[in-house]
């Protein structure tokens, strides 16, 4: 059995009448025999006659799409679509995926367990929820968070918590609440992350930046002048520094005076690594605002495994040192031009075609004072027929330098 229906128009308006039907075999075909008329039926006496047939027939109700179980008579109306408009629309993708990720990384399990329930209205772990979310999905200031942010978000309805109880004074005091619990955290991210993402910790990224103040920032001790990668002198700072895996996932940070001058951070930072997360035999990896004398002896003294960046003067000065400390071999390796010839310091091409900034020595003649000559050279002190492995033809647009007296260039290209 099955609900049919057949719709009468009469004037302007149109009648939709019910009636329930059987399938019926006659004369070996089939045919619909009406069992009663219904007549004219809402949503629930729909629901009522398929319930009724279902049970004549011994079959199970399917539920309908289209069709509510139970629909109450007293909650419906009629609405013209016109009139209707959008108010107060709410985000919600961002957010949701966004507590999703903080579930899984059991952050709440973690602040429920680190500060204990008192009197407050809304629990310490469900303001840093909110907190986090917020600074994930809409990077702003605290204040903007708490006034204008919260409410535009459909973290209201996900968490429970009315945009009334959300304000800058409950916010600013979770924040004073979580920061005493800064190195449990750093540890139990750094257990889950390498749960859910296999990371290594073999190698670590550290660097130092600053954020500025636009008030005078007398209530922060640590707000101060000095380097500014802001551009901002005229403002307070503080240096905060960051420790990153090679995948960039955060490992830890620590925020020092803003006049604090970025070498004299590196012993602090190694030594609170090894303290919290073990001295592990993991590689540092530095810029060379990190380097001197003392913070390189100091990590070559505790057997420590560090790549440094270092200026030319520092090179320099490092050179022989670094030489004499060191089995070095002196290789020399071929490369070929994609080009199908290369030029020498003389502007001439090569007839072998190799790049004549391989260590290959070309062979070609040298014309002084010739418009065939180098184009960024006058003349040549070269005499004719002479060995030239000069990077003339360089990206930089101008020759190396050539000496008569030299059998070869001073500074052969590799």
């Amino acid at each position: 059995m099955f609900l049919r229906h057949t719709t009468v128009r009469r004037g302007r308006k149109t009648h939709v009448y019910w009636k329930l039907v059987r399938s019926v075999r006659v004369n070996g075909k089939v045919r619909q025999e009406g069992v009663a008329n219904l007549g004219q039926l809402d949503g629930r006496g729909r629901m009522r006659a398929r319930h009724l047939a279902d049970k004549i027939t011994g079959k199970r109700c399917e539920p309908s799409l289209f069709e509510p179980d139970d629909v109450d008579d007293s909650e419906t109306a009629q609405i013209e679509l016109r009139k209707l408009r959008v108010e107060r629309s709410r985000r919600f993708g961002d957010v949701y995926l966004a507590l999703v990720l903080w579930r899984s990384l059991q952050l709440d399990r973690l602040f429920d367990e680190l500060i204990a329930a008192g009197r407050e209205d809304v629990r310490w772990s469900t303001l840093a929820a909110i907190h986090v979310i917020l600074r994930l999905c809409s990077p702003s200031s605290d204040l903007a968070l708490a006034e204008d942010v919260y409410r535009k978000t459909a973290l209201e309805d996900l968490l429970g918590v009315p945009a009334e109880k959300i304000n800058d004074d409950r916010v600013y005091r979770a924040l004073d609440k979580l920061l005493p619990h800064k190195p449990a955290v750093e540890q139990h991210l750094r257990a889950r992350l390498g749960e859910l993402f296999a990371i290594d910790y073999d190698l670590l990224l550290y660097d130092v930046t600053s954020t500025y103040f636009e008030g005078t920032g007398e209530s922060n001790p640590q707000a101060k002048r000095g380097y500014s990668r802001d551009h901002r002198p005229d403002c307070k700072q503080v240096c905060i520094a960051l420790v990153v895996t090679r995948d960039g996932i955060p490992l830890s940070y620590e925020v020092f005076d803003g006049n604090t001058v970025d070498v004299t951070t590196v012993e602090k930072i190694v030594t609170t690594i090894e303290t919290r997360f073990g001295a592990a035999d993991r590689v540092w990896v530095m810029d060379r605002g990190m380097v001197s004398e003392k913070n390189v002896a100091w990590l070559r003294g505790g057997g420590r495994r560090y790549l440094i960046g270092a200026s030319k003067s520092e090179l320099g000065r490092m050179q022989q040192r670094i030489v004499e400390d060191a089995d070095w071999t002196r290789s020399a390796y071929r490369r070929t031009s994609s080009f199908a010839s290369s030029r020498t310091c003389c502007g001439r091409r090569s007839s072998n075609g190799r790049d004549a900034r391989a260590w290959a020595t070309q062979r070609a003649p040298c014309w002084p004072n010739s418009r065939r000559s180098n184009p960024w050279m006058s003349s040549c002190p070269r005499p004719m027929h002479v060995n030239c492995a000069c990077d003339a033809w360089s990206n930089q647009r101008r020759p190396r330098r050539c000496f008569s007296n030299a059998s070869a260039c001073d500074y052969p290209a590799v």
